[in-house]
């Protein structure tokens, strides 16, 4: 019995399609949860402790350091490292097919952030790494402690601190624009009015953690 070619590949197509469809939300939604949520808890809170001073930095990090370490590591492996990895991978993927020339067809800020938003998600990735390889890694096999002695040794350096500082606004930037494209993604903006408000709340957004994300790594130095 001969098989009709054109049907099969047009079931392959479609199980393509699905498959895309579905990894491309769980990319959009892991950008939101848990990668976004920790990012905000991560320097608004914990990290903002060093506002009240060097002794109130050490405090939060003697209470993380009473958590069992097997259970700290098996929740950043599973809670955040695992996502972003895929987070990141994911994107690769999508970004290796976009065309950022495309982004010229686009009205011009809509055009600019369209390429922010890849070129910022490129240099938070390539900083995360960095950041748990020579922060949290050295802590589980070196038991570096990270104190403020050693965040202030690393931030007092120009180079460090300009690095930290690129680095910690591509994630800031990829998060509140990724609100934007996230809203879009699931349908929660189908209206060109909605998602131009979310749009401006995205970068208004941007703007008051940038603020913040400076103040509190300026802090250490």
């Amino acid at each position: 019995m001969a098989i009709d070619t054109t049907v099969t590949g047009g079931v392959a197509a479609i199980d393509q399609d699905r498959l895309h469809f579905i990894l491309r939300r769980v990319h959009s939604l892991t950008g939101i949860v848990p990668i976004g949520a920790y990012m905000l808890v991560h320097i608004y809170f914990e990290n903002a402790f060093i506002l009240g001073g060097g002794a109130k930095f050490d405090q939060l990090v003697a209470g993380i350091a009473t958590i069992p370490i097997p259970i700290l590591l098996a929740i950043e492996i599973t809670v955040l490292w695992a996502p972003i990895l895929y987070h990141a991978l994911y994107g690769f993927v999508v970004m290796a097919g976009a065309d950022l020339g495309t982004a010229t067809h686009f009205a011009y800020r809509n055009g600019l952030l369209y390429a922010l938003q890849r070129i910022s998600g490129v240099v938070a990735f390539v900083f995360i790494a960095w950041h748990v390889y020579s922060l949290r890694l050295s802590f589980y096999f070196r038991h570096t402690e990270i104190d403020y002695t050693l965040m202030h040794a690393i931030l007092s350096d120009p180079g460090w601190f300009a690095f930290y500082l690129l680095g910690v606004l591509s994630a800031v930037f990829h998060f509140c624009n990724g609100i934007f494209t996230f809203c879009i993604t699931w349908g929660l903006t189908v209206s060109e009015r909605s998602q131009a408000l979310v749009q401006r709340f995205s970068l208004a957004l941007f703007a008051v953690l940038a603020l913040g994300a400076v103040t509190i790594l300026s802090a250490f130095r």
